[in-house]
This record gives structure tokens, C-alpha cells and sequence, in this order.
């Protein structure tokens, strides 16, 4: 069983536009999974939000240097980055 704690993820997407949220998560997800493999990415719906995060970091800042490299990757991406506090698996 994986061991969980409190910890840090980068979150990548969040929206909640009925039509179209879904897919672009999907779209965000991909996009992050492909340039980043080691990273686990985590998608879900929260209703109405679906939001993509990323990563199972112990500290801030590891969290943040992760979502700086995510940023120069992706700068389309950008409007969307935060880290954010987590139920994460180490």
C-alpha cells in the first residue's frame, strides 16, 4: 500500500466550462505526461471544476521548481500553475 501524507502538487489545469473542460484536462494531461513522464499526474472532477494535478512532493519547494520547468515547457500553461497543498503517495 502506498504510504500517504500531507504534501505538495503542482496543480496544471483547472475549469470548469461545461463544453469543454474535460477534454482540455485530457488535452493538459497528455501534454504533461508526454514531456514529464516521471511526474504521476492526477485528474478529477470535482463538480463543476476538472482540475490536473501533478507530482507527490514532500516540500514547497520542490513543488515549485517542478512547476517552473512545467512553465518553460509550457507556457500556455502558465495562467493555470499553482502548487498546492495535497494528500500525496510516496
Amino acid at each position: 500500500h502506498p504510504v500517504v501524507r500531507t504534501g505538495y502538487r503542482v496543480q496544471v489545469f483547472d475549469d470548469n466550462n461545461p463544453r469543454t473542460a474535460r477534454r482540455n484536462a485530457e488535452a493538459a494531461n497528455q501534454r504533461i505526461a508526454s514531456q514529464f513522464p516521471h511526474l504521476r499526474s492526477y485528474m478529477s472532477f470535482n463538480s463543476p471544476y476538472w482540475r490536473v494535478k501533478v507530482g507527490d512532493f514532500r516540500s514547497r519547494a520542490e513543488a515549485e521548481a517542478t512547476m517552473a520547468e512545467i512553465r518553460q515547457a509550457f507556457p500556455s500553461l502558465s495562467p493555470y500553475l499553482r502548487v498546492v497543498r495535497d494528500k500525496i503517495n510516496l
